[in-house]
């Protein structure tokens, strides 16, 4: 039976070895300068060379991994080699090959570089040089292969294909040769697909079989993507590319505190709604979403107890849509915002007009801190804004002066006397911007 499966397993850990004296090495990693730097590429067919500086953070997150990854291929007797320069010694070198940031990888194959482009785990790193070293798939001849494969590697492909020239067989080898950072294993032989199929009972809970209807290139691609990422991942420098440079476009982020222990106390309930979603992205808040039936949370104040004892009444979020859309009143209401100077100069006249019509049982002056509430049908980018609800719901904007008589006219008028601004407002006073939020 044709199929694929994805194979998990622990890393092995290595202990290290030491390479040839002829150039220092550091963890297996071959430590370069302007004097050693050709003759290493000369006596290496495939070399990885990393340019670093000492006190680069994301340098130092490498290091180990890198590390760990040329130990891997030292073990398996690659020709593969890694080496690393130290781009604040070696300035002239760096600047021979382009570096403008740390770290950069160059991979150079018979002397020729290319950048890389893999990810900085150790596997990450091992997977993306074998591939660009080999073949795009292992050719798998024998049971005992496949498990020294599945040791080997923390996540592995499996193709199972007794012939290779079909569609399907073609469609897996180009991907196989697309996706750098997993290993790809092709079987043909019948005798031997219908072994690994009935063998590795001990890892069906981490085999995954692709079963989509579309055999294609872009679907396989995205769901080998998606399979061989965990069903929960922590966010980090090291997996940020993968997690938003690959084919997933949902992400639901979890904040959970390492320390207070909310790890161990929440993971274990996520992670059978994550796998159900894992390949589209609390299980009736992703439903929603995806039905488009999912409400914005907003922000919004407390309701103060006494928000309508004084003239001017004070609204919040929750309570905004009873006060503004009473279509017995029509209420006039100022957004603000605490820092905004132009409102700190309005609040004794806004006070003003609201005691002007504190006996009109029709009319509410109101006000809300735009900064700290918000409203899904209505969006401020100034401050201060003033608009007016009328009793049949319409919302008509205020433009003219922030006068008493200004105000109290657009009011007495439902809105017909200030909506357009007159000279002095548009050619002098400009409102004050909302400050723009950087987000992750």
């Amino acid at each position: 039976m044709l199929g694929i499966r994805i194979l998990f397993t622990a890393l092995l850990a290595f202990s290290g070895s030491v390479l040839g004296d002829e150039i220092e090495t550091d963890e297996n990693v071959l430590v370069l300068t302007k004097s050693n730097f050709e003759s290493a590429l000369s006596s290496s067919q495939f070399i990885l060379v990393e340019f670093y500086a000492p006190w680069c953070g994301h340098c130092k997150s490498l290091a180990p991994e890198y590390a760990k990854a040329a130990t891997k291929l030292l073990e398996e007797e690659s020709p593969i080699k890694l080496a690393k320069v130290d781009a604040t010694q070696e300035q002239e070198l760096a600047e021979s090959y382009g570096v403008r940031g740390y770290p950069t990888l160059k991979f150079f194959k018979n002397g020729s570089p290319i950048d890389y482009s893999g990810g900085r785990q150790a596997d990450d790193i091992v997977s993306w040089l074998k591939k660009k070293t080999g073949p795009p798939a292992v050719e798998v001849s024998s049971a005992e292969q496949s498990k020294e494969l599945i040791a080997a590697n923390n996540v592995i492909v499996f193709g199972f294909f007794a012939d290779q020239e079909t569609d399907k067989a073609k469609a897996f080898l180009n991907v196989a040769g697309l996706v750098d950072d997993q290993v790809f294993a092709i079987v043909s032989d019948e005798k031997l697909i219908s072994e690994l199929e009935a063998e590795d009972q001990d890892f069906e809970e981490k085999r995954v079989k692709y079963v989509e209807e579309a055999f294609n290139e872009d679907a396989l691609k995205t769901w080998v993507f998606v399979q061989s990422m965990p069903v929960i991942v922590e966010f980090s420098h090291e997996t940020a590319s993968k997690i938003f440079g690959g084919q997933i476009k949902y992400h639901l982020l979890l904040f959970l505190s390492k320390k207070n222990g909310d790890f161990e106390k929440y993971l274990d309930d996520l992670k059978p709604v994550a796998k159900n979603y894992r390949d589209k992205i609390m299980s009736e808040f992703i439903q929603s979403f995806f039905a488009g039936t999912l409400k914005q949370h907003l922000l919004s104040e407390d309701l103060p107890s006494d928000w309508n004892a004084k003239p001017v009444k004070v609204l919040v979020a929750t309570n905004f849509d009873e006060v503004v859309f009473d279509t017995n009143k029509k209420v006039l209401v100022e957004f603000y915002a605490p820092w905004c100077g132009h409102c700190k100069q309005l609040v004794p006249i806004y006070d003003k007009l609201a005691e002007h019509f504190e006996s009109d049982e029709d009319v509410v002056i109101a006000k809300i801190d735009a900064t700290v509430n918000e409203l899904e049908h209505t969006k401020i980018t100034s401050f201060p804004t003033i608009k007016l609800y009328t009793k049949d719901n319409q919302v008509k904007d205020y433009n003219g002066e922030r006068t008493l008589d200004g105000m109290t006219k657009f009011v007495e008028t439902d809105g017909a006397d200030g909506a357009e601004p007159t000279p002095s407002v548009s050619e002098f006073d400009e409102e004050e911007e909302t400050p723009t939020r950087d987000e992750l």
